[in-house]
């Protein structure tokens, strides 16, 4: 793709909001501009509604447009055909996250360097007395911690090649070695290292380097009250940041458990679909479902639409107009099944009955959803048994049943008012089995001889619908999965800074904990005293991390139409959890500093 007059564009067409499937590819000569194809692609739209006088007459709308190749990943308009769309704004989440884990990881590098400060402020001394500049001790500290960087991007590499092939399968991506060498890539990782050195090295090159030699060596350097404040606030950083993203990974998991647990997907795992329209002879059906139905422990077969229904599916629906509750044209969502669907998916009435098999007049009956009762604003009774006229053939129906609501779509979109009526359509229609739990694989061999039996030649194609949900939220399990990993990792990452800052302050407190010893407080005093520190630093951090986590997956949230409550459970097991944690990591300083002996601790300077 060259320039912006040299591209190729993505052509499809847009009925009443909805695509239809098919597209056209167009290679654009130099210097040519898309919108001269635009004003052609409209003219010839205008040109076709107008040949159709049903068109016409319904209203209907046809617009051509256009899409960059290059844009349509991320095309925010238009689900494509077999296309995942992107979504920029999780490459934006995980950006901040992996800048935010790099901040922590340079945290505890600051960290460990000034808590050594005191053994090295004689290096520094003597280096200044030698007529070293403090530009030449800063620069020595930015090279140990370039030199430290290069040496954790040699093992982060090997890590990488190890760990390539499971974070393909977990990201659902095709990364190889050679992805890691390519020019922009190396460009990248110069840019972390660089990134990493100065804003690792930054601090203790000026807090080291000022040191001042007079005295150093004569061992007055004060340990000013400064540095350990500025170490204490490293760690809320990175208390803050592991917090924030266990909180948001568990705002997410909920999320998803609320998507695993609609009527649809919890019928889905034991919902056997098989490619029936298109594939196999219609008139084959009826001797297939007694077949199948001769196992006693399978009850529901059935032929319907695609279910759920996909994003880049389109609108499967018609016009419908209700003469005796205001005769208003409303274009909603249409199924074509049997008589046998409601049972096979499980799902529930409010009001009126079933299909049944036998009634000649349910051939023209229909069944409505719980939104097409909210649009109509009628009271139950007044809609069951309801005329509804089809405005494509003018077939007239009557409702017999409303059934609860249930997500046929992605959770990202309102559940639409929905006609259900028992015509089916052999071209599209897909074959559900509902299979015992715990037999699938001997059930399906069973189904499949079967098939065979009536469909000689014809393939088995088969799924779960579950299996179709997890389709519709690729983007969601890869930010769950994804999710997970660095919160455990930014974990990690902050036990070693708490671990470290533990060490650190039980080193420098010795000569402290064996003078209160001395003067008689107890082993519960001295370890109150160590855990205030920490107790002090996770409440701050708390305080930070609850709102901007809750704004975080506030937000999130904000992509589904069908959503949680963040629930205050999430934000109070998260805290527990990480202050165990905190305990756990820093409860074996703890106890060091309270049995030590106190007349060795009086010795220690």
């Amino acid at each position: 793709i060259q320039g912006e007059h040299f591209d190729d564009y993505l052509e499809g067409s847009r009925f009443n909001q909805y695509v239809n499937f098919f597209e056209d590819y167009i290679v654009l000569k130099p210097n040519v501009s898309i919108r001269s194809i635009n004003v052609v692609l409209t003219t010839l739209a205008n040109q076709m509604i107008q040949t159709d006088s049903a068109s016409r007459v319904s209203g209907a709308k046809f617009l051509a447009f256009t899409t960059k190749l290059s844009d349509l990943h991320f095309d925010s308009k238009v689900e494509w055909e077999n296309n995942t769309r992107g979504n920029k704004s999780y490459l934006n989440i995980f950006s901040i996250i992996a800048v935010l884990i790099m901040v922590v990881a340079c945290i505890n590098y600051t960290n460990l360097a000034t808590a050594r400060s005191v053994k090295r402020s004689k290096e520094v001394g003597l280096r200044k007395s030698f007529g070293s500049s403090r530009y030449q001790i800063a620069l020595q500290f930015f090279l140990e911690s370039f030199l430290m960087t290069l040496c954790a991007l040699i093992l982060s590499l090997i890590l990488v090649l190890i760990f390539l092939h499971p974070f393909n399968q977990l990201a659902i991506k095709s990364f190889t070695v050679g992805s890691i060498f390519q020019p922009h890539m190396m460009v990248i990782v110069a840019g972390v290292v660089l990134f990493m050195t100065f804003a690792s090295g930054l601090y203790p090159a000026l807090y080291l380097s000022g040191f001042k030699p007079v005295k150093v060596l004569k061992g007055q350097l004060v340990k000013g009250k400064g540095a350990e404040f500025f170490r204490k606030s490293l760690v809320t950083v990175q208390y803050t940041v592991a917090l924030g993203l266990v909180i948001y990974t568990f705002i997410v998991i909920q999320q998803m458990e609320e998507l695993k647990n609609t009527r649809l997907n919890q019928q889905g795992s034991q919902l056997l679909a098989i490619r029936f329209g298109g594939t196999a002879n219609q008139q084959g059906f009826e001797t297939f479902r007694h077949s199948v139905l001769q196992d006693p422990q399978i009850q529901h077969i059935t032929l319907a639409d695609h279910l759920p229904r996909l994003d880049y599916f389109g609108m499967n629906g018609t016009v419908v107009k209700f003469p005796q509750l205001g005769n208003k044209d409303l274009r909603w969502n249409m199924f074509n099944v049997d008589y046998d669907f409601i049972k096979t998916f499980g799902l529930e009435f409010i009001a009126g009955r079933d299909f049944q098999y036998g009634n000649i007049n349910d051939s023209t009956s229909m069944i409505i959803n719980q939104a097409a009762v909210k649009v109509l604003g009628k009271p139950l009774d007044k809609i069951v048994g309801a005329t509804v006229i089809d405005n494509r053939d003018n077939r007239i129906y009557k409702v017999i049943g409303i059934i609860k609501d249930f997500p046929y779509q992605s959770m990202h979109h309102a559940i639409d008012p929905l006609i259900i009526t028992p015509h089916n359509n052999f071209i599209y229609e897909i074959c559900y089995v509902k299979l015992p739990a715990g037999k699938f694989q001997e059930k399906i061999a069973a189904i499949e001889n079967k098939w065979k039996a009536v469909y000689p030649g014809t393939g088995f194609s088969h799924w779960f619908v579950n299996d179709e949900f997890n389709r519709m939220y690729v983007a969601e399990n890869r930010v769950l999965a994804l999710a997970k990993v660095f919160a455990i990792l930014s974990m990690i990452i902050t036990i070693m800074g708490v671990f470290s800052l533990a060490s650190y302050t039980a080193e420098q407190r010795t000569k402290e904990v064996g003078i209160r010893k001395v003067l008689g407080a107890s082993d519960k005093h001295v370890a109150a005293l160590f855990a205030w520190v920490f107790v002090k630093i996770f409440i701050i951090s708390s305080l930070l991390a609850i709102p901007l986590s809750w704004f975080f997956g506030y937000k999130w949230l904000q992509g589904f139409v069908y959503r949680i409550q963040i629930n205050p459970l999430i934000f109070i097991l998260s805290l527990l959890g990480l202050l165990l944690v905190t305990f756990l990591t820093v409860g074996y300083e703890i106890w060091k500093s309270v049995r030590a002996n106190p007349v060795v601790a009086l010795r220690t300077e």
